[in-house]
């Protein structure tokens, strides 16, 4: 385990430490941290409809 951290630290953490210091590169990681609420969001109103869906078919069994 201590190999592979050692590879990690010697070849990709350095040049990659680099990399996220540009600023396209920190402006890009900024909206992606901001468009997460909103993916949480729209994702609860999918299983929320899914959810609905069922019950009106359930109640539509049900009735006739």
């Amino acid at each position: 385990m201590d190999k592979i951290f050692g590879f990690l630290e010697k070849y990709l953490m350095g040049p990659m430490g680099k990399v996220s210091q540009f600023k396209i590169v920190r402006a890009v990681m900024a909206a992606g941290m901001a468009s997460i609420p909103f993916t949480i969001v729209g994702s609860m109103f999918l299983v929320f409809n899914v959810f609905v869906r069922l019950q009106y078919m359930c109640y539509m069994k049900i009735k006739k």
